[in-house]
């Protein structure tokens, strides 16, 4: 994860940006980072909607494994 934007607008949830990829059909965000210390985490829930959008944009899992 290089760039993360999470909008509000008037108290109320608009969406989330992860390296260009928006995301705004979520129930639940939790982001956890203690600067110098870890790495940033970002989980998300939501719901899936099918579909393709224009955006040209994949979402792509990546496990990391601390070694």
């Amino acid at each position: 994860m290089k760039d993360l934007s999470i909008v509000y607008r008037d108290g109320k949830f608009v969406h989330v940006v992860v390296d260009g990829v928006e995301m705004n059909q979520l129930t639940a965000i939790e982001f956890s980072h203690q600067v110098g210390e870890t790495m940033p985490t970002l989980s998300l829930s939501g719901h899936l909607i099918s579909g393709l959008r224009k955006s040209g944009n994949e979402i792509e899992q990546v496990d990391k494994v601390k070694r």
